[in-house]
């Protein structure tokens, strides 16, 4: 029996934006939800050819019906190309891009905790190779312990719902709310499985048949529910997701576009009484997360303001290569891409502007 997702459209159009259709319950005929919201993170199992994937186009096409605003996210081992699979709205990440991308959501994620930042959505194929990198498991492992107070859920797609997948992390597997179970091989009866003791997941021999056990659904009283999931081929994703988000069309930023006049006369008033500064005395500072206060180092070595340690100290010297007093005389250096100084010198000394002068700028 194949359940078109396109049959329910009107209905999806009503649910709150985080209630994600997943099929329909089998013994009663209604339809079924997870709540992202109150349940963030889930794993998606089963053998390939069963329904996973079309199950990751339902979930994706029904929040972009909903809201252009969260972000969508898409990690795919499998891909050794740049050519995507989703429509722009949806980033997506190949074999290459993975690890990078992962530890700069970890970052994100920790400089957005308890803000109530838009919803972010990361859907992690294929999840027994991502792992085999330790670094991988360790970045979902932060993602599936603190993500909820930074408002980010994650999908894990595997075939084998072991614990091995899951890099043998003992701290994903009690941190996946919601199991959506397809049918699987011999995996399901394994000692060190993800999913519950009642999840008989090698029962289910028809494409799309599935068990879904989530804390929400309260009427079932925690038992899987036997459900039908919803059918979405990808080649229907363009009538759904527009094709919103091109290279062509997004606007042009500056990239100090993150830079503040209050963290620059912090840090820089710091700079002004001491010889040397960490990224640690960046972040209590500006009482900010790692990833601010790194960007922050890697802005101040570029122009020179602050010299990298040869040894394996945390501090950077302050430097006064181009004669510059920054005790008496707060300069700063100042890159000029978009030529804001007329006839702009190009000799070093030239490009030292006043303080002052570059904040009133701003």
């Amino acid at each position: 029996m194949i359940i078109k997702f396109t049959k329910v459209l009107d209905e999806i159009a009503t649910l709150p934006t985080l209630h994600i259709p997943i099929g329909v319950n089998l013994n009663t005929g209604n339809p079924v939800c997870i709540d992202l919201q109150d349940s963030p993170h889930t794993v998606i199992a089963g053998i390939t050819g069963f329904g996973k994937s079309s199950l990751i186009n339902v979930i994706f096409t029904s929040i972009r019906l909903r809201s252009n605003d969260i972000r969508l996210l898409y990690f795919n081992p499998l891909s050794i190309n740049s050519k995507k699979i989703f429509p722009n709205s949806i980033e997506e990440y190949n074999v290459d891009q993975i690890g990078k991308q992962l530890k700069s959501e970890v970052n994100r994620m920790q400089s957005l905790y308890d803000t109530n930042p838009t919803h972010t959505v990361l859907v992690i194929d294929e999840c027994s190779i991502i792992c085999e990198d330790k670094a991988n498991t360790s970045a979902i492992e932060a993602i599936a312990k603190t993500g909820r107070h930074s408002n980010y859920c994650l999908f894990l797609l595997t075939q084998f719902p072991t614990l091995q997948s899951f890099g043998n992390s003992s701290l994903i597997k009690q941190n996946l709310h919601n199991q959506i179970v397809f049918r699987c091989g011999d995996s399901i009866r394994a000692t060190h499985s993800v999913l519950a003791k009642d999840i008989e997941a090698d029962k289910l021999y028809k494409k799309g048949e599935c068990l879904v056990r989530t804390p929400n659904i309260l009427a079932n009283y925690g038992h899987p529910l036997h459900c039908q999931a919803f059918y979405l081929p990808s080649n229907e994703l363009s009538k759904f997701i527009p094709d919103n988000k091109t290279d062509t069309e997004a606007p042009e930023q500056n990239e100090n576009s993150w830079l503040t006049k209050n963290m620059l006369n912090t840090i820089l008033s710091f700079l002004k009484d001491n010889k040397a500064i960490s990224g640690k005395d960046i972040r209590k500072l500006l009482n900010c997360q790692n990833n601010l206060a790194q960007k922050f180092l890697s802005f101040l070595l570029k122009r020179g303001i602050i010299i990298q340690p040869e040894s394996k100290s945390s501090k950077y010297t302050i430097s006064n290569k181009l004669n510059l007093d920054l005790n008496s005389d707060l300069t700063w250096i100042l890159d000029n891409p978009h030529n804001e100084k007329e006839n702009l010198d190009t000799s070093p000394k030239s490009n030292i502007i006043n303080l002052k002068q570059y904040l009133k700028r701003r």
